[in-house]
This record gives structure tokens, C-alpha cells and sequence, in this order.
């Protein structure tokens, strides 16, 4: 159910029953938090669990720290963090000890299927169309006879101009 205030809320939870029935009512876990970035260089060297515990005040529920991995294949932390806040939307700034630190909104990449290259699904999800060819029931054969063929290829292909792009207008 939604409801449109903060308070409307805290008494909707506070519902033991309706009508005779027992209910139980709590916030939803992902429509009632939101993703913010922050970049600090003062967090890299930080175990995560210390840096949640001292923003838990602010409303922080989770943060995790971007990983990369140098020329040796290590990974190794970054400056840039991702923050999940338990509120509907994101704080300008936080402050991390005596600094004021600006966040700003997350926008996770699309989830992208790698088998027919579509949004919206994961690979393990995908519609597989038996009729369309795959990788292991490839015809190698005609294939190969294909591209033995001797076609000729077109390098340029010059298209006459529209009359009104030859003038200039």
C-alpha cells in the first residue's frame, strides 16, 4: 500500500489487525531507499564496516567501494563509493568527520543480455529461439563455401545529390 506522508506511514505500521484479521505491515526494502556516489580521498585505506557504522546517523544502509585492478592483475580500492540510503531520495552533501562531502545521484548501468545483446534481461533469462542458429549448431560447411565465392565488393558507393543540395539551398 502506499501513502503519501511519513506519518500516514509510521501509523500503518503500527496495524496489528484489520477487520479481525491479523496483519503485519512494514516499509518495503527497495522502493524506500535510494543509490547516491561519493568521491573521497580520505576513505580509501577505510574497511567499509567502519565507514557504514560512522554514516548510520545520516541514514546510510550500505556502501561498498568501486574496485580496480592494476597492471599486476591486483585489485586495489578506489576514492569513488556507492552509498544506499535508507530514505526516498538522496542527500545533497554528507559530512565524514570535519568534511562536507557532496553526493550525487547513482545510475547503475542497464542490465544487458550478453547472448542476444537485448536490455531489461541477464543471460540466464534469455528466450532462446531454437530455429535461430547458435554457436554449436553452426553449419561450418556453408560458411566456409560462402566466403570461398568469388563477389565482388563495393569500396564507394556515390549517391547523386538532391537538386536543393546541389544549389546550396
Amino acid at each position: 500500500m502506499e501513502v503519501g506522508s511519513a506519518s500516514q506511514s509510521r501509523s500503518l505500521n503500527k496495524i496489528n489487525n484489520l477487520a479481525g484479521c491479523p496483519v503485519t505491515a512494514s516499509p518495503h526494502r527497495t522502493l524506500n531507499t535510494c543509490k547516491g556516489v561519493i568521491r573521497c580521498r580520505a576513505l580509501i585505506d577505510c574497511p567499509e564496516d567502519e565507514i557504514l557504522e560512522e554514516l548510520k546517523s545520516q541514514g546510510v544502509r550500505d556502501i561498498y567501494n568501486i574496485l580496480t585492478k592494476d597492471d599486476s592483475g591486483n585489485k586495489r580500492n578506489t576514492n569513488t563509493f556507492i552509498v544506499t540510503f535508507h530514505t526516498a531520495s538522496i542527500p545533497k552533501h554528507i559530512k565524514i568527520g570535519y568534511l562536507r562531502i557532496p553526493v550525487e545521484l547513482c545510475i547503475p548501468n542497464p542490465l544487458r543480455c550478453f547472448n542476444c545483446q537485448k536490455f531489461g534481461h541477464g543471460k540466464k533469462h534469455v528466450e532462446q529461439d531454437k530455429s535461430a542458429p547458435s554457436a554449436d549448431r553452426l553449419d561450418t560447411t556453408a560458411v566456409l563455401a560462402a566466403t570461398k565465392r568469388n563477389v565482388p565488393t563495393v569500396q564507394w558507393i556515390t549517391l547523386p545529390l538532391a537538386r536543393s543540395a546541389r544549389n546550396g539551398s
